[in-house]
């Protein structure tokens, strides 16, 4: 996952380790250079044997809790194909 700031200000990739699995929800904590107020993410997989149906992503900072809602698939045989999708967010206090 990449994500993204203000005036395109980025983090290097981040890898989220371990096991995503079905209907759960999986928090991790990352530690990155500061880009800002999060605007988009650009987040992918790379198995190409099975999909995620990737339905949102939330980031805290800075006291705010900002959610970025995919409700798709990340699959090469469903929906466009595609393992790799850009967000952009939505922001709620924290």
């Amino acid at each position: 996952m990449t994500i993204i700031g203000r005036d395109d200000k980025q983090t290097d990739d981040l890898l989220l380790e371990g096991t995503f699995k079905q209907d759960s929800i999986r928090k991790c904590s990352i530690k990155s250079k500061d880009i800002g107020k999060p605007q988009r993410i650009i987040i992918r997989h790379e198995d190409r044997t099975s999909g995620w149906f990737l339905e949102y992503v939330e980031i805290f900072v800075h006291n705010f809790l900002i959610r970025f809602t995919a409700n798709r698939w990340l699959n090469e045989s469903k929906h466009d194909r595609n393992l790799s999708v850009e967000l952009f967010s939505t922001e709620q206090p924290g």
